[in-house]
């Protein structure tokens, strides 16, 4: 027996016996259901940002600030929908069945819940980050500033019960549909905005919120946001190349959802989302195994990417473009170097955040401003468990329509944490909601799987052997 064999035998027990938790569960109750309306509602929020102009007045010519109180509504909706599944969750007696190391996880995302919103409630008792006696204060959104850009705390917060509630609620691949119809609700509803938006600039010249006239003119999808939405059409290109592996939809359409979601990532003008994508597709290539075509795909990027540094756009608008985009990048890395050393920083501070953290592009950074090295080592630890866990399951099991989540999973979790290298994703509302669901998604996915419940353990151990021997002779 090789060396590994011991570790593909945990692997397919533990999968064995997460799978056998969903084998017979009955049709969709009131708390997937509702579930499912939350996360419409969380990912659709802000559609109303387009059509009432409001967004940051900072940042927009044409825009208001977005009032407090629609910024106060969204977390009032969301407690109280997270609070009611809670109840359902225990008037139907729900248990979490999961095997040890899932069950680890998601402790360890409570035990991470618990201290974020303690580190916040802290810093908005004792210390002079947010506010000065304002409603936003709770949001962390300082007087006469937009609530909606600075309530950082508060939207890093909001997508972790999601992913704390998943496990109970979702516990098989039927009734697994139920959340995937509610997602290709909000992709359509998100393609149908995205063109209503397009055409109406062209028709009327009505600018979208990041939309200069003479200038450039950026589209953020439903929410208004290029940045946020880049991350969504990632998600969406990369569940195609999935949901295509996984035979649950035709090469026709996928071209379709391909060329679609391109154009609009394309019109977000986000280098973020691009570098993202750039890095989700060879990591999707790499984790299933596909070494030719890799090598294929990286050969050509690097092509591209070669004419693309070398060649100045002629277009006077494409070379402002270009040019800001370059000084936008720059910008970003000096951000993060003048981060990585800050002038004076106390032991608490290092710990536990600054008691005034300033704001910060850098994802990693603006965490650890404000929740300190416990704060981002902690999240680093779960994000990390997730990678090693649905890497090994992505490369290992073979013939099963999960492993294609895992490979999407993995690529999607990769190209967000790039993202965060330039865009502070993991504070950014909803695009981190569809994060922290994917992750959640990740350690739950094996109770969305049949055709490997009646498996016997010997059976995954052989489709493990020969999977990893037909690597090996890849090599």
């Amino acid at each position: 027996m090789s060396a590994a064999a011991p570790a593909r035998h945990t692997l397919a027990r533990n999968y064995q016996a997460t799978v056998a938790h969903g084998a017979g569960t009955k049709k969709s109750s009131a708390d997937r259901r509702l579930y499912a309306v939350m996360i419409v509602m969380a990912l659709l929020y802000y559609s109303y940002r387009w059509f009432l102009k409001y967004n940051d007045a900072s940042t927009s010519p044409t825009y208001s600030s977005t009032p407090v109180t629609f910024e106060v509504a969204k977390y009032v909706i969301l407690l109280a929908g997270f609070y009611i599944i809670v109840i359902a969750v225990l008037a139907l007696r729900r248990t979490l069945k999961l095997d040890r190391t899932a069950a680890l996880f998601f402790t360890g995302l409570l035990l991470l819940l618990i201290y974020l919103t303690l580190v916040t409630l802290m810093k908005v008792v004792f210390g002079d980050p947010f506010s000065r006696g304002s409603i936003g204060s709770l949001l962390g959104a300082p007087s006469g500033t937009s609530a909606g850009t600075l309530s950082l705390p508060a939207k890093a917060l909001i997508p972790l019960p999601f992913a704390l509630l998943f496990p109970f609620v979702w516990t098989s691949w039927k009734e697994s549909r139920t959340l995937a119809r509610a997602l290709l609700l909000v992709a359509v509803i998100q393609v149908a905005l995205s063109a209503i938006e397009v055409t109406s600039y062209m028709l009327s010249g009505r600018l979208p919120a990041l939309g200069y006239a003479g200038g450039l003119v950026r589209f953020g999808g439903a929410w208004d946001d290029p940045n946020g939405f880049s991350l969504f059409a990632d998600a969406a290109i990369l569940g195609t190349l999935a949901a295509r592996e996984a035979h649950l939809i035709g090469t026709r359409l996928a071209v379709i959802l391909y060329v679609v979601w391109t154009a609009l990532l394309a019109i977000t003008v986000s280098f973020s989302g691009w570098l993202a994508l750039l890095v989700g597709i060879p990591t999707y290539l790499l984790v299933s195994g596909r070494r030719v075509l890799l090598a294929a795909v990286l050969v050509v990027a690097g092509l591209l990417s070669i004419i693309l540094f070398a060649v100045e756009p002629t277009n006077p608008l494409l070379a402002s473009i270009w040019e800001g985009k370059q000084a936008s990048a720059i910008g970003h890395w000096q951000l993060a170097v003048n981060g990585l050393h800050p002038t004076s920083l106390s032991l608490m501070d290092a710990l536990f955040g600054s008691v005034s953290p300033t704001f910060n592009e850098v994802s990693y950074i603006a965490f650890f401003n404000y929740y300190g090295l416990v704060g981002i080592a902690w999240s680093a630890a779960l994000v990390a468990m997730t990678l090693h866990r649905s890497i090994r399951f992505a490369r290992t099991l073979i013939g099963d329509r999960s492993v294609a989540f895992y490979r999407f999973g993995v690529s999607f979790a990769v190209a967000f944490l790039v993202g965060s290298l330039f865009v502070p994703y993991f504070f950014v509302f909803p695009i981190n909601v569809v994060f922290w669901l994917v992750v959640a998604g990740l350690w739950t996915a094996p109770t969305w799987s049949r055709s490997f419940a009646a498996l016997p353990v010997e059976v995954l151990e052989r489709q493990s052997g020969k999977d990893s021997h037909l690597q090996t002779r890849s090599r």
